[in-house]
């Protein structure tokens, strides 16, 4: 295990009940800038900004509430929350976690992974200034098609009116007052 956690680039982490770091692995010097046991004993907010706590402790509670009344604590949440790095950067995330359970099948903590997501968010965000330009220029296609079919219409019909009056002037004498 300590393998795996001193090397993969998710930080794994482990909090207590009040939400408290017990653990966090050394990924999250790479990932956050902040070292290990600088984590280890302070809370959430720590490298959370007050809307991801807020996010986070109340899913948190949310989930024990459903696993209490369901009688059943093995479950996992996905949340997409933001970070604090240690130079004040904010970093997205994907944190999934799960109650980690005592001998008497009763929480005792959440372990958690955290894998930044800011580059898929970026790409996503991009992809959706790119749909809405795209269906702005389909828009402005339409709009154009409909103009110059009206244009066309409209030049059809007005062409006899505009056309009448110089057939009208071919047979006049030019000291004819109309």
């Amino acid at each position: 295990y300590r393998l795996l956690t001193e090397n993969i680039k998710d930080v794994i982490f482990t909090l207590d009940m009040e939400l408290n770091y017990t653990y966090v692995s050394p990924a999250v010097e790479n990932q956050q800038g902040w070292l290990p046991h600088e984590m280890v004993g302070s809370n959430i907010a720590t490298n959370l900004p007050p809307h991801s706590v807020e996010l986070a402790a109340n899913t948190f509670e949310q989930q024990l509430a459903v696993s209490e009344a369901a009688g059943d604590y093995h479950r996992s949440i996905v949340l997409e929350i933001e970070l604090l790095c240690k130079d004040g950067t904010m970093l997205w995330s994907e944190v999934t976690a799960a109650f980690l359970l005592g001998r008497d099948d009763r929480p005792k903590g959440i372990l958690g992974v955290v894998r930044d997501i800011s580059q898929r968010r970026r790409d996503r965000q991009e992809r959706e200034a790119l749909q809405e330009q795209l269906v702005r220029s389909k828009k402005m296609e339409a709009l154009g098609l409909m103009a110059g079919g009206v244009a066309h219409d409209l030049n059809n019909v007005l062409s006899g009116i505009v056309s009448y009056p110089d057939l009208l002037m071919i047979d006049m004498d030019e000291a004819d007052p109309m």
